[in-house]
């Protein structure tokens, strides 16, 4: 990447873009700051400069002076997104608004003149919001990539590579379990399917669901947009891709511990793996052996720089050398296709249906 600096700007200024404090730390001995939040990202990573933020809520633009006025003292605030746009030359802006509002933002700050965006998830909460988004972002010649923080995780990709390259032979089928309080379908479910569909390498065809109980009036996203905790279900929802391979994804807030997982199998094996963990479990082999089938622990060849930094640094590179990104929003609408569709079939009695096109 060249010594070029980026003009970066946040909108929306809750917990994701600004954390709780100042400095998050991890334990010794390797306490440093944590990158885990769209201020502390651009703070701290080369070649990008937070110049401006904004908020429509009065407190939100005080909490961000205040965790913030005295390390960035330069950075304008503003409540309106069209005053900012006017005012800054931006080329980056990170929309952290709550769920169900990216879609407007994402489009006026597409026709502003930025080169990239770089959005939370999930894309969207409706198809259509998603499709406005895209078909603005490419008019535009805008590059807007979806914070799916597990499309930057080493191991999800050598899990991916690992099936590509014939581990557990022809894949047949696919199981993802996420539980706890925050198993909820837009919030936090569509991290999961996403990954889901990254290393499935398939796009959904079909889909049936059954949704958590008492949620049966959502014919369509209802929620407030993930600041209420409980406020959408999560589903129990099975999902055809067109490469033939049946997965199933099962999330509850009722009653459940938090845990997420993974297992894909195949004609010759297995591999499951934690969502958050840095190894996978390979087993393959003939069960009939007299050894029984072969173990084996997966972990990436190198840890490299995960999360929100690097989805900021691939937006810089995918601005400046065109290299193909790893969290595109055509491929982040596949979980609004798919969440889109759990809905749908919740209310036609949990059928089998086509995914929303």
């Amino acid at each position: 990447m060249s010594e070029q600096t980026y003009r970066a700007a946040i909108v929306g200024l809750g917990g994701i873009a600004i954390g709780r404090s100042r400095q998050e730390v991890t334990p010794p001995p390797f306490a440093r700051e944590v990158l885990n939040r769209h201020v502390h990202t651009i703070h701290g990573l080369p070649n990008i400069e937070l110049v401006a933020v904004c908020d429509i809520a009065p407190a939100a633009v005080d909490r961000f002076k205040d965790l913030w006025g005295k390390d960035l003292p330069e950075t304008r605030t503003y409540a309106d997104v069209g005053e900012m746009l006017s005012n800054e030359k931006l080329d980056i802006v990170g929309i952290a608004t709550a769920d169900h509002a990216h879609a407007a933002v994402t489009v006026e700050v597409a026709h502003s003149g930025v080169k990239g965006i770089f959005v939370e998830k999930p894309l969207a909460t409706s198809l259509e919001d998603a499709d406005s988004m895209i078909a603005a972002c490419e008019a535009n010649n805008v590059v807007l990539n979806v914070d799916h923080t597990r499309r930057y995780r080493p191991l999800v990709h050598t899990v991916r590579q690992a099936i590509r390259d014939g581990a557990i032979g022809e894949v047949g089928a696919a199981a993802l379990h996420h539980f706890g309080t925050a198993a909820t379908l837009f919030r936090n479910g569509t991290h999961f399917i996403d990954v889901m569909c990254f290393v499935i390498d398939s796009a959904p065809v079909k889909v049936s669901a059954l949704l958590d109980e008492g949620f049966d009036d959502w014919d369509r996203y209802r929620g407030d947009g993930g600041r209420t905790r409980g406020a959408e279900p999560g589903a129990i929802g099975t999902i055809i891709f067109s490469n033939g391979v049946r997965a199933s994804y099962t999330s509850t807030i009722h009653n459940s511990f938090y845990s997420t997982g993974m297992m894909v199998t195949g004609s010759e094996g297995n591999i499951e793996f934690e969502m958050n963990g840095d190894s996978a479990r390979l087993t393959s082999g003939h069960v009939t052996s007299p050894l029984g089938p072969s173990v084996q622990t997966i972990v990436p060849n190198q840890y490299q720089i995960i999360g929100i930094p690097a989805g900021y640094r691939e937006l810089m590179d995918v601005i400046e050398n065109g290299v193909s990104s790893v969290s595109p929003a055509r491929e982040a609408r596949k979980t609004i296709q798919i969440m889109t569709g759990f809905l749908q079939s919740h209310q036609q009695g949990s059928r089998l249906i086509d995914v929303p096109a």
